[in-house]
């Protein structure tokens, strides 16, 4: 079995750290200011789409 380059596995960490700190900032976020996130990510939603 090939060994995995040390930048691959770097990165893959990398990414991995990444989403999990997105999901628990989105929960910390949606706990503290539930309506306000949601009607930011609406505005958000709505301006890039139009």
């Amino acid at each position: 079995m090939p060994q995995m380059s040390p930048m691959w596995w770097t990165l893959i960490m990398f990414t991995v750290a990444s989403i999990l700190f997105l999901n628990i900032s989105m929960n910390y976020f949606e706990k503290i200011n539930l309506i306000k996130t949601k009607k930011d990510i609406t505005n958000m939603v709505y301006h890039w789409k139009w």
